[in-house]
Order: C-alpha cells, then structure tokens, then sequence
C-alpha cells in the first residue's frame, strides 16, 4: 500500500513539472521536507528528546538549570526566534532531556542539532501494547502453557535455596496488591532513583507516566504480564508463576497507558539498572527506532526481553522496535499456539525474532477481576522472561551472554516454525534448566569482544562487560563492534 502511495505522489510531481509549476523557495522545500516527518504521527507532537556528548558537559559540576540554560543562549545565538522550551527533566547516565514546546517535532529538532554539545536530537516515539484481544475470564487453572514449555518438570529440578531475581516490567502499571502477586514483589524500600540518588519506593516500584510512587493503574496488560511471570506459586490460590520456589520478584515500572513513551522508557531502564534489576520484560512496540533508546537498553546490565508484534509481519523487512535492535542483551519473541504453530498474529523473522513462546489464551493475573486471559506476543514475552529468571535463579554466577543463550537456544525445534526466528524454537524450560546446571564447564565462560578501528584497521577485545559497554556508547567513533570473538575461562 505504501509503495502504491509513493508511486501516486511521485506522478503527481511529474503532472506539476509537466505544466511549469513555478520553482520552489528554500522556504517551501523545507516545508516539504519537515511535511515527510509528519506523514505518519508515530510520536508525541511537540515533544523530543536530546542526548548531549558525554564529554561536552560535565554533570558532577553543572546542575541541571545550568544545562539548560547553557543550551537555551547557544539556541539564541543561532536562531533570534527561539521560543522559551519547557525541558522537563535531565537523565545523568544517559545525559538526556525531554523538551516539551508548541512548536512542531522537525523545527524543534533542526533548532536542536545546531548544539555543538548535542549528540542525538529525536522525537519522543510512541509504541504500542502488544496484545490481541482481551476477553474477560473466570478464576482457574488454565495454564496450558506451563506443560507447553515443559516448566512443570522443571520445578522438579528447580533448588529451594535458588537466589532471588528482580524482574523489571516495564507497562501500564502493576496492582501490587493482587493477592497472587503480593509475596513475589520487590522490596523497594532503600531504592534509587533514575539519577542513583537515594529515594524511596513504598509501592514496589516507580510510575513515569505520571510521575509519582504509584506505580498502578486501571489497565490490566501490566498485571497480567506480572502474574505470567511471578504469580505465587503453590499457595493454594489462583494460577502459578513460572517459578515453583518463587524467587522471581518484580519492580512495577509504569511507562504509559494508552501508549509507551520512548522518554518513559529510558528513564525506566536506567531505574532498573540502579536497582539492580537482573532481567527486563517488555511487553510493548512500535516503527519508531530510537537511537537513545537502543543506547539505554546497550546499557542495560541484564537482559532485555521484548514482543515481536502483533501485525503477521516480517520484522526483517518491517522492524518493529525495541524487538529489532541490534543491541547484544535483547531477546525478542514471537507467539505459538496449543498446537505449537506460529499464532496467526505474531511476528516473525529469521534475523530480528530469537525464539518462540504460548502466546494464545493465556490466563494470569487481573486488574478488575482476579484473573483474565488474553492472547498476543505481549504474553509470550513474560514466558520467556520467567523461564530466563529461573534459570539465572539457579545458575546466580551466569553472565547475561550464557543466560541469553541458554534460554533461546536449548528449545524444542518446530517445522512449523521454520524461518520465523533465528533459532527456529520453541522455548523449553526443562531443557534450559538442566542444561545450565548440568554444563559446569561453561557456568565461567565469557564471551570476549571484538572492536575495530575504523582509522588504523586495529583489533581491540575486552571480556569486560562494563569496558564494552563503554566503548560502545562513548567511542562508536573510532571502534566498530564486530561481536564475540571467542571465549575464555578468565574471570571478569
């Protein structure tokens, strides 16, 4: 349909030319230009976000007033006509602001590219709940899904003295108070802020959607995502978490409601990254690709799970994001149904979707009602999420390479999937658990990374998580990463 579209705009171009339309100012060509960013309003109008250069401005010295001081009269220098903006908040690790304004997304971000100090200038992108249908449900047992994903014989391997793990779901809110969720929570009571300052957060988490300790809502996608993952396991009530000794416990990041919003999102991960969370379920998506974004989940020192879409579209020809990063530490998840096919709604690509899960009728946890089921790859997504927690649960010494590849890997092979993930599998917790415990020799291998340089074509490796990491973000410039060389016994 989009090619139709273009092939349409481009005769009617030839149709002007063709009668002597006269020529274009420089005014109206870049109307014309900024009209194309407007085509499709996948982001929140009159809002961006603003990465400086981590070297330009020194954070520990400059107070957040002063940034924005500094960058409004660079602003002014440049351009008579600048409006005062309302920049709204500074992130120290990630050094962005999100500037709200009444002028347009494109006028606002050429104003902002012309800051020497200034890395990235985006608009604050929206993305979608990645659910299918939402039907109201009763109480009960249906978790089909457990026996898919053979988690049940899993418990039996499953040790009572397995470590704790913080899951982050980041979503429309958590109701922390479900009596199926209440004991698998997060203890959020020494927490940090998004800055790593002390704070306190009584609820378990931290809204950013509206900015407060509340991180609840009226909606019931945050919830059911939250039981999928660590609903209390044999108490004689409800459904079952994917943890039988439930050692899953989970950080309620609200990011949105009727949309997620890309500011909402990186603030979130830098929380959860503070607060030492150890996995990220992500149950959300949408065309918008964020540069800052993908910088903060790099960033991430878990792993970042996250929903192949909804659409029956190719990811690798259409990317749907955060799925399709290509960031190191992201999982992305395509649905099945009960008879392991790929569900007719879910996305799928060889390249850009790791690994498959039940995303169809699944039941959890509720918002206005004890429990419901719906069905899409947002569902999937905390599947997948829940199994990886219970596999670092039990394997506490396991860097989040191995962890990735344990989950994604030691699935069961469908034809029915084939050519709709890299792995072309099904997840299958029993064998990702055993397979992590019984492989002794690999629980103290790391991975280590190759950089090269695009001026001397020099190798650079580092086994050092935080090192890549570094050189990723802060010298892109100079060094290519090319991904795991090899790797050794040494420790980190």
């Amino acid at each position: 349909m989009k090619k139709i579209w273009c092939l349409f705009f481009f005769c009617i171009c030839i149709f002007n030319l063709s009668n002597a339309a006269p020529k274009k100012t420089l005014a109206e060509e870049k109307h014309k230009k900024i009209s194309k960013i407007e085509e499709k309003k996948d982001y929140v109008e009159g809002e961006i976000i603003v990465k400086f250069k981590k070297k330009s401005i020194d954070f520990k010295k400059h107070t957040k007033e002063e940034i924005i001081k500094k960058s409004l009269e660079k602003l002014k220098e440049q351009d008579e006509g600048i409006r005062q903006h309302n920049i709204q908040d500074v992130e120290k690790k990630i050094n962005a602001i999100l500037i709200k304004s009444s002028e347009k997304n494109e006028e606002l971000i050429e104003k902002y590219k012309k800051i020497k100090d200034v890395k990235i200038v985006e608009p604050n992108y929206k993305k979608s709940l990645l659910l299918d249908s939402n039907d109201p449900y009763f109480t009960g047992e249906n978790q089909w899904y457990l026996q898919n994903i053979s988690a049940t014989e899993a418990w039996n391997v499953e040790e009572v003295g397995a470590s704790e793990v913080i899951v982050a779901v980041m979503d429309t809110g958590v109701k922390y108070n479900h009596p199926d969720l209440a004991n698998n929570l997060w203890n959020g009571t020494s927490c940090q802020d998004e800055d790593n300052n002390p704070s306190s957060c009584p609820n378990h988490g931290w809204d950013y959607y509206d900015s407060d300790d509340n991180p609840t809502y009226s909606s019931y996608h945050g919830t059911m995502v939250a039981g999928i993952i660590a609903a209390e396991t044999n108490n004689s009530s409800g459904i079952s978490g994917i943890s039988y000794h439930n050692k899953l416990k989970i950080m309620a990041l609200r990011v949105g409601n009727d949309y997620i919003s890309t500011w909402a999102t990186i603030q979130a991960i830098s929380f959860a990254n503070n607060n030492n969370a150890q996995i990220i379920n992500a149950s959300y998506g949408g065309e918008g690709h964020s540069q800052i974004e993908k910088e903060a989940i790099d960033s991430f020192d878990g792993i970042f799970v996250a929903a192949a879409g909804n659409e029956a579209n190719n990811n690798d020809n259409n990317p749907i994001y955060p799925c399709s990063y290509n960031s190191s530490n992201i999982i992305c998840v395509a649905a099945t149904n009960q008879d392991n096919d790929l569900a007719y709604f879910s996305n799928y690509g060889s390249t850009n979707v790791d690994v498959a899960a039940p995303g169809v009728g699944i039941t959890s946890t509720c918002y206005d009602s004890d429990y419901c089921t719906s069905s899409g790859t947002s569902f999937a997504t905390p599947i997948v999420v829940g199994a990886a927690g219970s596999i670092l649960a039990n394997n506490p010494t396991l860097n989040k390479s191995d962890l990735l590849q344990y989950t994604i890997n030691s699935g069961d092979i469908l034809e029915s999937l084939a050519n709709s993930s890299k792995t072309e599998k099904k997840l299958n917790l029993n064998n990702a658990l055993n397979l992590s415990l019984t492989a002794t020799e690999n629980l103290n291998r790391y991975p280590v990374y190759r950089f090269a340089n695009y001026y001397t074509g020099a190798y650079l490796y580092t086994s050092k998580e935080r090192e890549k990491n570094y050189i990723v973000n802060d010298l892109s410039d100079t060094w290519r990463y090319e991904g795991v060389s090899y790797y050794t016994s040494l420790s980190q």
